[in-house]
């Protein structure tokens, strides 16, 4: 700090001034400026050396309580009940924690719903246990096998062949339609004509599994008399009814020895092989 006390001498045009300055008393300190800004950070300093190693944190084996312990302590076996629902947290277990070959019995599963899983597949045979199969709002029920696959009704010993009923619309009434029997050895496909025909058609098929419609032809027999060449396959029952007419009545034999017309028989009794002659006829009364 410099001397408080100083004197000045100057001289103006020969004239000598002299002044004489006396300091006062120092002041009181004023109030401190503010902070600076902070400087630039050092750089880091240098690694220090590694510490020795600390001691081996094994676990020995042995019972821990809940825990055993082995296989020098690389092995830990849960007692058994020790883990319970009360200390597992809630979505701690997913999907993936559950091995895929788990056998988890159906009765510890609980809200299982079908439609959840978007690609079902049996494990077994359906059993709908005397329920339905249904949609709702006027949904279809669509059976669809993959590729060249079939849907097929199975027959067996009880029931017959393969069948399907189409019920009324109460379901108290109701027609089946049913596969030949085994003995037929029947395998064969028949497909439906294209449209619905129409009125008076009936179904025909080319015999080859294929059906279409057709309408009856006009030249049809619809009466004996259109038949030319009528031929029995059996005897003809009259059912108390008379053959008349004004035509003859021709019996001829087509065997050559007795070839020609023959006769006509009257008895009481039935004729047998030795009676007459082959196109003879018999009339019983």
């Amino acid at each position: 700090m410099s001397n408080p006390n100083t004197v000045t001498v100057s001289q103006v045009s020969d004239v000598t001034t002299v002044e004489i300055t006396t300091a006062g008393p120092q002041g009181e300190t004023g109030a401190t400026g503010a902070t600076g800004p902070q400087g630039a950070t050092g750089a880091q300093g240098a690694t220090g050396a590694q510490g020795p190693q600390g001691a081996d944190g094994g676990i020995s084996d042995g019972d821990k309580g809940d825990i055993v312990v082995s296989n020098s302590g690389s092995v830990f076996t849960i007692d058994s009940g020790v883990v319970t629902s009360a200390k597992i947290l809630d979505d701690t277990i997913v999907n993936a924690d559950i091995n895929s070959s788990a056998a988890i019995a159906r009765t510890k599963l609980a809200n299982v719903d079908l439609v959840d899983d978007t690609s079902p597949q049996l494990g077994g045979s359906l059993d709908v246990n005397g329920q339905d199969i249904v949609s709702t709002t006027n949904g279809a029920i669509e059976l669809d096998p993959d590729g060249s696959g079939k849907v097929t009704f199975k027959g067996n010993a009880t029931k017959g062949s393969g069948q399907f009923v189409l019920n009324c619309e109460q379901n108290s009434h109701g027609i089946t339609i049913k596969g030949p029997p085994h003995s037929a050895a029947a395998s064969y496909t028949l497909t439906l004509p294209n449209d619905d025909g129409t009125s008076g058609q009936y179904l025909q098929t080319d015999g080859s599994g294929v059906t279409s419609w057709a309408s009856v032809s006009s030249g049809g027999i619809n009466n004996l008399v259109e038949d030319t060449t009528p031929q029995l396959g059996g005897n003809l029952d009259m059912q108390a009814n008379n053959i008349t007419g004004t035509g003859t009545v021709i019996a001829a034999s087509t065997a050559i020895a007795t070839a020609g017309f023959r006769k006509v028989h009257a008895s009481t009794s039935t004729p047998t092989g030795s009676d007459g002659a082959v196109g003879d006829i018999w009339v019983k009364y």
